[in-house]
């Protein structure tokens, strides 16, 4: 385990090794987010702890339920990472993913970078592997822009009209529910309601704006950028998540964005966290 820091005019963000994860992320000295870990080989959910690719079918680790949540037990929120490059305002980690961790087929070669540009962390990953295999990653930052206190006190908008449907074990049935006049609906800021575990389907592709969270007493407003199809949110009683990810359990359900990664591809994705102070 090492802790490094980034740090520039704007943010402050201590980051651990292991599990190339963010300690702490602190904005004009106020700290706007904790405990973001590196959530894979395939964030959020696979039903069954199983998944076939093409011909061969593979028994992942149970770690929730009988199914396999954040990539197993001993997922990369628990590895340990290599630092290949670091500057004052960049880090670079590597993780060697190999041909059976928790079940997966594949040698999976990762790459975490993240970077601070005036108010903005820019969090790139990308993934290479040896042979079929399924990718899903995010970042599992705790968020609360009032520096502490309720999750509630925040204003939340987020730019999907559906959310995926799930079971009592929040496995996808494969429909997609629209938002509208239901509790789901964030698509113009509105105070946030706690109580979530859930996918949204966000609107448009490429790296486009999908939600905004923003502190009620600190006036602090935060900006989310991804180029991702999903987001998770999900909170505690006194932080929100904002997972920008693939869809849960993608491999059974073909209607879903494919998270499959052959030999000679390249898996990267973007997210861009932007922070700057309103009046309350």
């Amino acid at each position: 385990m090492s802790i490094l820091t980034l740090q520039n005019d704007e943010l402050c963000l201590e980051v651990d090794t292991t599990g190339a994860c963010i300690k702490t992320l602190r904005f004009r000295g106020t700290e706007v987010g904790r405990d973001g870990i590196t959530a894979g080989r395939y964030a959020n959910r696979i039903a069954g702890a199983k998944l076939t690719i093409f011909f061969g079918e593979f028994k992942l680790d149970a770690n929730e339920n009988g199914n396999t949540l954040h990539g197993g037990t001993e997922g990369f929120d628990k590895k340990e990472w290599t630092v290949t490059d670091q500057s004052r305002d960049h880090v670079c980690m590597e993780l060697i993913s190999e041909d059976g961790d928790q079940g997966f087929p594949g040698t999976l070669k990762v790459k975490a970078d993240y970077k601070i540009e005036g108010g903005a962390f820019k969090i790139t990953y990308t993934a290479e592997a040896d042979a079929p295999t399924v990718v899903n990653l995010t970042n599992h930052l705790y968020f609360n822009l009032n520096g502490g206190g309720p999750s509630g006190d925040h204003l939340l908008k987020i730019i999907a009209d559906k959310v995926l449907e799930v079971d009592d074990q929040l496995i996808p049935t494969g429909n997609l529910l629209g938002v509208r006049g239901t509790r789901f609906d964030h698509k113009r800021q509105k105070r946030f309601r706690p109580d979530f575990d859930c996918c949204y389907a966000l609107n448009g592709k490429g790296l486009r704006t999908v939600a905004s969270l923003k502190g009620c007493e600190s006036g602090i407003n935060m900006e989310v950028e991804t180029d991702q199809p999903g987001l998770q949110l999900y909170n505690t009683d006194t932080h929100i998540c904002l997972e920008t990810q693939h869809f849960p359990d993608s491999p059974h359900h073909p209607e879903f964005p494919d998270t499959t990664l052959l030999r000679g591809q390249i898996f990267k994705t973007r997210t861009i966290y932007s922070f700057r102070q309103e009046e309350k």
